[in-house]
């Protein structure tokens, strides 16, 4: 009986490395296809087949992958601070679009949308930052 137990653990162990490796390589697999995402969104602007709403989903996927991948704080902080500067350019090109009518408002309030959202997490995200390094 106690071989048979300890044989279970052992099973067990082993199907839990793998169900983390698992995750782990599926974590790089979103982190690539997020890429290719925001590539394929980015040459599609350039050829003036695709919008910055795009651009804007597909950074925040690039971010939420990322992120997950980042081994420690210091490391997502810097995802979360390179975010707001790829949403802080986007914007800034986007509002000479529309200054110059060649764009409408929809694409940079999306952009403004998700920018904020950026700062709440990043603000969150220092917040939480503070608290665990009180304790």
């Amino acid at each position: 009986m106690k071989k048979l137990i300890l044989s279970l653990i052992f099973i067990l162990s082993l199907s839990s490395a793998a169900m983390a490796e698992d995750l782990k390589t599926l974590k790089e697999k979103r982190l690539k296809i997020a890429e290719k995402g925001l590539k394929v969104a980015n040459d599609e602007l350039k050829m003036g087949t695709g919008s910055y709403r795009r651009i804007a989903i597909w950074s925040k996927r690039h971010l939420d992958a990322r992120f997950a991948l980042a081994k420690d704080n210091k490391a997502r902080l810097k995802c979360l601070n390179n975010y707001i500067a790829i949403l802080k350019g986007i914007e800034e090109e986007a509002m000479g679009l529309v200054d110059a009518g060649a764009l409408t408002g929809g694409d940079v309030f999306e952009i403004q949308f998700h920018l904020v959202e950026a700062k709440i997490a990043l603000a969150k995200f220092k917040k939480t930052m503070k608290k665990s390094t009180k304790k």
